[in-house]
């Protein structure tokens, strides 16, 4: 089952796959966060290769992530203490953090980059990136 590990709350999320980039334009942009929904599903060409992982966590809307991380398995996962600041290289809006968990591998969990959403604790998180919603304050 994949889902959001370090949260009180499980997300489910589904992740549809990563892809090699032959002669990308790095003048598109294609971040954490841009979509890639296809016509039935994820399209990961639509991700760049910094972002190379379409998800999602709604079963409606995919977006581009990137993993941001390993860590062993066990009663009390986190996120790899460097997992953030790779997830904020790559994003402008909302807060991005590592907290997406994949914890179908009985040894090790991947993580992914989310990114945070409105106001929680007397803090703002931010907006979500164009054609994301803030629900439980994820953009989903």
């Amino acid at each position: 089952m994949l889902a959001v590990a370090w949260r009180a709350a499980v997300t489910a999320i589904t992740l549809v796959g990563c892809r090699q980039v032959l002669g990308f334009d790095d003048t598109e942009v294609a971040e954490l966060g841009a979509i890639c929904t296809g016509v039935q599903g994820g399209n990961v060409t639509l991700c760049s290769p910094d972002a190379p992982v379409c998800m999602t966590l709604d079963g409606k809307t995919d977006f581009c992530t990137a993993s941001c991380g390993t860590s062993p398995q066990g009663p009390d996962i986190q996120p790899p203490a460097t997992g953030n600041a790779i997830c904020a290289s790559l994003a402008s809006s909302g807060t991005p953090a590592c907290g997406l968990a994949d914890v179908a591998d009985p040894a090790t969990v991947t993580w992914y980059c989310e990114i945070l959403c409105g106001p929680a604790g007397g803090q703002d998180f931010g907006s979500c990136p164009p054609g994301l919603t803030c629900t439980d304050g994820i953009c989903r």
